[in-house]
């Protein structure tokens, strides 16, 4: 079936007043999805007789076994037959309820090796799903979702002002890592909850993406690091939960403001333990969490079906990583889908089984949704009105006075003077009103355009202060400084040139001293080294004292259509550079303007390197490098008097044995002799007996 490249926008459906206000209660919609026979399969099913996983129509899935019959019914049933366009077309609901301003979850759950990831993602040899202007039939579920959100966000500019942010974690090891700025997964983060944020991700970066390329270039990047393994059922199994959040705020010409969420969930696939073979620890770890945090969301998915016919009302969200980060997905304010996939070979029955248990349980979990709807609170517009309500109480409370204009000592005119006094203090009053109103008025506008100036003036101020810092030129630098920093760096080459004549030799380390000692020959006008064109930060490996880093090697890919060869393997992607970002939680720093978020990106997070601090990290390299060689020399000098100790004792050993040898060969040649001389007496003896018998007989 051929696909667009961007998808048809329908109707957009009008939100009910209810879900507005208080809320409408829906069920979690449960999909159901068996994948084809791959080919080491096929001759397994020829054979299986009584054996079937089968679709009855769209709705009605059958399990046979020889045992019994299960037949199941849920919201949709997609056998091999569908295509990913299609199953896309029944869960875009979805999609446009978070246009809509409310929240949605959807996510994969199954066995190892039945699909998951080629339902969300798509094909992994098809690469094309990444590119935004390229028809294809692979593409899952979230690359048809970017298409089509981006393609309604451009429709919304008429109305609205709409932002799309994108973040990626995954939950390997019962730990949460950020997918897009921490690939080496050496900082977990921490799931935190708040009454403005919700349940949130401390630390986790979003990126304010400006388009499809930009999203999916993320998404690519993301999919890459994901931690994977093989597994009987899969050469390149994901052995980590992935979630890929899309936000959306979109401001309104009204004021209001719509912000809504859509998490994008590919679990990690249950496996089971292989009893007969030899497992590694981390092996072990990887399935004991996955298996885990599964069996957690099956208790909380029981107790929330449960909790709708009077069961049990705890929900064991704490009780794993996953369960908490989808909270809200489970029984909060999200409209919830699920596709439960399937493998239908005879091996996996009992997966199979289960897997359509913990989705019959799941249609029974109701959810409450709403419209994510509210209004901006502008602090300078509150502090207007309230100056506004104190001017106002203090009219109320002159007009309250009415004879405070006139004086207070109107009763010595007599009684006869009280009905024109009350006329006079009328007029009086309403007088001191009009000019009163007319005073706060004008005190009111000026003050207004007073606080207007001040923020003109700062915001001047604020964009004159780096031009002033970068007027300062390098002409300027004092000749002293400079010839200290030429000898400096001559004795830094004379003593690499030393230490570069042993056998460990850094070809970095002596790419910059050469470089840096023909710039100084060129005298003070040249500029100072940046870190994009610094050596230092190119390659796999940092110098100064940091960690050494080597990139890590491009990921397998995941195929569908092929489960047994990974298929090509596509170049590690890399996140774009000028998207700026924000980090969640407390740990984000205010920015100047006070709304408590911190843009950033990598080009401005890159520091400029100078001179000096070049300079400074090339002398600590050297140092380091030569208390390296000092340890190797004593390391060395310890081995050979080591060996030499060994080849002593080995000596005196043989000495020792040749010795005892020597002893135990004299003893046994005495022995010899000894054993001679006995056996040689009797022998004679008896010959002398022989000979002188016949004598005897003659006589």
């Amino acid at each position: 079936m051929p696909e667009t490249t961007a998808p048809e926008s329908k109707p957009e459906v009008p939100v009910p007043s209810a879900a507005r206000r208080g809320g409408t209660s829906e069920n979690i919609q449960v999909f159901i999805r068996i994948r084809p026979l791959i080919e080491r399969e096929t001759s397994q099913e020829r054979c299986a007789g009584s054996h079937s996983i089968r679709a009855t129509d769209h709705q009605t899935i059958e399990v046979r076994t020889p045992e019994s019959t299960i037949k199941c019914a849920y919201d949709a049933v997609f056998d091999h037959t569908f295509s990913q366009e299609q199953v896309y077309d029944r869960v875009r609901e979805c999609t446009q309820s978070f246009l809509q301003g409310f929240n949605s979850t959807l996510f994969a759950y199954g066995q190892t090796g039945s699909g998951k990831s080629f339902t969300m993602f798509g094909a992994e040899t098809d690469l094309s799903r990444y590119r935004p202007g390229l028809q294809n039939s692979q593409a899952g579920i979230i690359p048809r979702a970017i298409k089509e959100i981006f393609a309604a966000t451009v429709q919304m500019e008429a109305d609205a002002q709409a932002t799309v942010f994108c973040s990626f974690v995954q939950i390997y090891n019962e730990q949460i890592f950020d997918l897009l700025r921490d690939t080496q997964m050496n900082a977990p983060l921490e799931i935190h909850e708040d009454r403005q944020n919700g349940i949130f991700v401390e630390g986790l970066s979003e990126y304010a993406v400006r388009g499809v390329s930009d999203c999916l270039q993320l998404l690519q990047c993301g999919e890459q690091n994901r931690a994977v393994r093989s597994t009987h059922m899969n050469q390149v199994s994901s052995r980590s939960h992935s979630v890929f959040q899309l936000l959306l705020e979109q401001r309104r010409k009204d004021g209001t403001v719509l912000k809504s969420k859509f998490n994008l969930v590919d679990l990690a696939g249950s496996e089971k333990w292989n009893m007969g073979a030899e497992m590694q620890e981390h092996h072990i770890s990887e399935m004991t969490n996955i298996n885990l945090s599964l069996h957690t969301l099956g208790r909380c998915i029981a107790s929330l079906s449960s909790k709708s016919t009077g069961g049990p009302t705890h929900v064991p969200y704490r009780d794993s990583k996953l369960t908490r980060l989808l909270q809200d997905s489970l029984g909060g304010n999200t409209k919830t889908k699920i596709i439960a996939t399937l493998s239908p070979s005879i091996d996996c029955v009992e997966e199979s089984i289960s897997t359509l248990k913990f989705a019959d349980r799941a249609k029974k979990v109701m959810v409450m949704v709403r419209v994510n709807e509210q209004r901006e609170i502008d602090p300078a517009y509150v502090e207007k009105l309230q100056e506004e309500l104190e001017q106002l109480r203090e009219v109320v409370r002159l007009l309250r006075l009415p004879n405070s204009a006139n004086g207070d000592d109107g009763d010595e005119y007599g009684g006869d003077n009280n009905e024109n006094h009350e006329e006079d203090g009328d007029q009086a009053s309403a007088g001191l009103k009009a000019r009163v109103l007319r005073l706060v008025h004008e005190n009111t506008e000026l003050k207004h355009q007073n606080e207007k100036q001040q923020k003109e003036l700062e915001k001047l101020r604020l964009q004159q202060s780096p031009c002033a810092s970068s007027m300062v030129s390098s002409a300027a630098v004092d000749p002293q400084i400079l010839q200290h920093l030429e000898n400096t760096v001559r004795q830094l080459k004379e003593a690499s040139d030393r230490f570069f004549r042993f056998e460990i030799e850094e070809e970095e380390l002596k790419v910059i001293h050469s470089r840096l000692f023909q710039g100084f020959q060129g005298g003070p006008s040249n500029p100072p080294l940046s870190a994009s064109c610094s050596p230092l930060s190119t390659g796999g490996r940092t110098f100064g004292g940091g960690n050494v880093m080597k990139p890590r090697p491009p990921l397998k890919l995941r195929s569908f259509s092929s489960f047994t060869s990974p298929g090509p393997v596509a170049p590690k992607p890399v996140a774009p550079m000028d998207l700026t970002y924000r980090v969640r939680g407390r740990s984000s720093s205010i920015d100047a303007n006070g709304n408590g978020e911190c843009w950033k990106n990598d080009i401005q997070a890159a520091p400029v390197m100078t001179v000096e601090k070049e300079l400074e990290m090339s002398r600590k390299a050297i140092e380091k490098q030569t208390k390296l060689q000092n340890w190797l020399i004593e390391k060395e000098r310890r081995e050979i008097l080591k060996l030499q100790q060994e080849q002593q004792f080995i000596d005196e050993q043989r000495r020792n044995a040749a010795e005892k040898d020597a002893k135990f060969f004299k003893r046994a040649a005495a022995t010899k002799k000894k054993l001679l001389v006995a056996t040689a007496a009797p022998v004679s003896e008896a010959l002398d007996f022989s000979s002188s018998k016949p004598a005897t007989a003659e006589t």
